[in-house]
Formats: C-alpha cells, sequence, structure tokens
C-alpha cells in the first residue's frame, strides 16, 4: 500500500512538471511571436536589412506620406524581383507592407533588395526570408535624427512659400487678363462714343539750389466719356543729376473748403535722367471741370505744381 502511495505520488509530480514545462515553453513562444517594433534612424542614405518569416509581413513607416503623385519631391519604391516578396502601399498612407504568401522550407536565405526615394533620403534595405522568427520584426519604424528633421521642416517650409507665390502669381495674371479685358471694352464704348478737348497751355518751373530746373507743361485735356485724358510734359533740366518721380496728384481746388483727391492713373516712368524730357499722360475715370484744377508732381527733389 505504502508503495502504491509513493508511485502515485510520483506520477502527479512528474505530471505537474511536464505541464508546466509545457506552459512555460508556450509563454515563450508567445512571446517570442509577438509583434515587435524595430526602430531605424533615417540618413540622407539609409542602409539595412530586413529579416520576414515567410507567411508573415512586415510594416515599413515613414514620418511622411509617400505620394507618387508629388512632383518636386515624387515618391519611388520597387522591388528588385517580386518573385518572392510582395510589396504594397496605399495612396495617401505613410506605409510599405512586405510580404510573402509562400511558406516553403527551401525559401531560406532567399533575397530580394527594396530601394525606395522620397524627400530627398534614400532607402535600400536587403529583404531576407528567414524562419527564424526572432530576427522578425513586424514594424520598421523609421525616425528622423534632428538634423534630418530641421532640414526636411525647412525643405517644408521652401515648398509651402513657393506654393504661395505661385498661387499669388496665378491671381495676378488672371486679375491683369481682367483688367485686360475690361480695358478694352472701356476702350470699344469710348470710340462710340463723342469725345472733345480743351487746351491749359500751363506751365510751371521750379529752380533747385544749385541753380537745376524742374518743368511741368500741362498741354490740353481730352475728355472721351467719362474718361479724361490730361496731356502733359516733364523736363528735368539738370545736366548731372538724375530726377527720380515719387508720385502725381490731380486735385480739385475747392475754394474755402479742403481740396478733392481724384483718382488718376499716370503713365511716367520712376527715372528722369540729366537733361530728359517725357510727353505722358493722366488718365481718370471722371469727367473733370475745365477749371480749378491742380496738377502736383512729387520727386525726390522737391515738388512741382500746375494750376488751372
Amino acid at each position: 500500500m505504502m508503495r502504491l502511495s509513493k508511485l502515485i505520488s510520483l506520477l502527479v509530480i512528474l505530471f505537474l512538471s511536464v505541464t508546466h514545462a509545457n506552459y512555460a515553453f508556450s509563454v515563450d513562444l508567445d512571446k517570442e511571436l509577438k509583434p515587435k517594433n524595430r526602430a531605424v534612424t533615417i540618413k540622407p542614405i539609409t542602409l539595412g536589412v530586413i529579416n520576414i518569416t515567410p507567411g508573415r509581413s512586415v510594416k515599413i513607416i515613414f514620418p511622411w506620406v509617400l505620394d507618387e503623385s508629388d512632383s518636386a519631391m515624387p515618391y519611388y519604391g520597387r522591388l528588385s524581383s517580386d518573385a518572392l516578396f510582395k510589396m504594397e502601399i496605399k495612396e495617401g498612407q505613410n506605409t510599405i507592407l512586405l510580404y510573402t504568401d509562400k511558406v516553403a522550407s527551401n525559401l531560406q536565405g532567399e533575397v530580394t533588395e527594396l530601394a525606395v526615394s522620397s524627400r530627398g533620403f534614400h532607402f535600400t534595405f536587403t529583404l531576407i526570408a528567414d524562419f527564424n522568427y526572432k530576427k522578425h520584426y513586424s514594424n520598421i519604424i523609421l525616425k528622423l535624427g534632428d538634423k534630418e528633421r530641421m532640414a526636411l521642416l525647412e525643405d517644408e517650409k521652401k515648398r509651402y512659400l513657393k506654393a504661395l507665390e505661385d498661387e499669388r502669381q496665378t491671381m495676378l495674371k488672371e486679375i491683369e487678363t481682367k483688367a485686360q479685358v475690361i480695358a478694352l471694352k472701356k476702350v470699344g464704348e469710348l470710340s462710340q462714343g463723342s469725345s472733345s478737348s480743351s487746351n491749359v497751355k500751363e506751365e510751371k518751373k521750379v529752380t533747385f539750389d544749385n541753380g537745376d530746373e524742374l518743368v511741368l507743361y500741362v498741354d490740353e485735356v481730352a475728355q472721351y466719356g467719362s474718361f479724361s485724358i490730361i496731356s502733359i510734359e516733364i523736363d528735368n533740366k539738370s545736366s548731372v543729376k538724375a530726377l527720380y518721380l515719387q508720385d502725381m496728384k490731380l486735385l480739385n481746388i475747392v475754394k474755402g473748403g479742403s481740396n478733392q483727391l481724384i483718382y488718376t492713373g499716370a503713365d511716367i516712368p520712376p527715372k528722369l535722367n540729366p537733361n530728359q524730357l517725357i510727353k505722358t499722360v493722366v488718365v481718370t475715370n471722371e469727367k473733370i471741370p475745365d477749371d480749378d484744377l491742380s496738377l502736383l508732381l512729387i520727386t525726390n527733389r522737391g515738388n512741382v505744381e500746375v494750376q488751372w
């Protein structure tokens, strides 16, 4: 009876030890098979080896979206051969999925290369089929170093500013085109209407300290419907100094009150060379009176004003 009791105890101990060993092995296996992450620091040229267990997949995670349609910094990714490994990338995502749907034992050690270019960075990874699941990492997380992050941010800033400038230039061209169309329509309207003109023949001369003179001459005012065109001459009577024209203002003189500014467009150059005389026009879309007007020319050396 004593022997039977010892035998039973021995069997129980043996059973418990085997069960515990199996449990420990199962726990260790679960731990090894659990998806793992591996971080890789991005360099201008990043090289690496990726072990992939057949039947499982690896996801490469980038810190930016991979976009083939980006003309400035397009994404490019290719496998040297798709006989073993497959690659998936979806629009608007920042990941590349690598996998093989074959699990034959003769795949051990088979090699393929993955080449990727994006945002000015270049990546080359050697892909190895490996049944050693301890070497398998489910996620390869690509991280930027401080230097590379700052370079990428600076590049993003330049691209953003360029996009804004391109958009602004496009808007300016559209505005210019619309303005030209409106101007042409106005010219057409004016050509169908009546016109009149009145002589002004007024001149004003300003003499500077060194004897140089600036002359502003108003010849006539032509009326085309609601438009008024003032023909003028500007003469820089200096043998050595250039004159810089800063602004031109047309004012309606109000007796006993403040003069009223009439909005105009003046076709004047920014600079008059020594002894240069120009003939040009000042245009407004208002029908101006025949008198009580003032034309003021503002220059870097002083102002000159003609009243009529």
